[in-house]
């Protein structure tokens, strides 16, 4: 029977508290670029068409750092997670038969 994938108390979140400060952020910027946008109600004004794209640019760039930012420490135990795993797949390769195959643990019975 198959383990349950549980999480429990100890395993660690996908994002941070500075990322989701960060990505607060970038929406509040997003949503500043289209309210002035909206604001100014001119066609050709100054801030329509400079200033409030740039804010919606910087907004999106700012959702994409918040979503790629990593401390280090989560970098460390992602390479701990990587390293734990090439030990079990170099324990499990010696456990094989020339074959590629495992050996049996239990012996198999036949049908007939």
């Amino acid at each position: 029977m198959p383990k349950s994938r549980k999480r429990g108390p100890s395993s660690p979140l996908v994002f941070e508290k500075r990322n989701y400060a960060l990505l607060g952020i970038g929406v509040a910027m997003i949503a500043i670029g289209f309210a002035v946008m909206r604001l100014e109600n001119e066609f050709l004004g100054t801030i329509s068409l400079y200033v409030a794209p740039l804010l919606i640019l910087g907004g999106y760039a700012e959702v994409i750092y918040a979503i790629l930012w990593r401390s280090d420490e989560s970098k460390e135990q992602i390479q701990k997670a990587r390293e734990e795993m090439a030990k079990a797949e170099q324990t499990a390769e010696k456990g094989k038969d020339r074959s590629g195959r495992r050996p049996a643990t239990t012996p198999v019975k036949g049908t007939g």
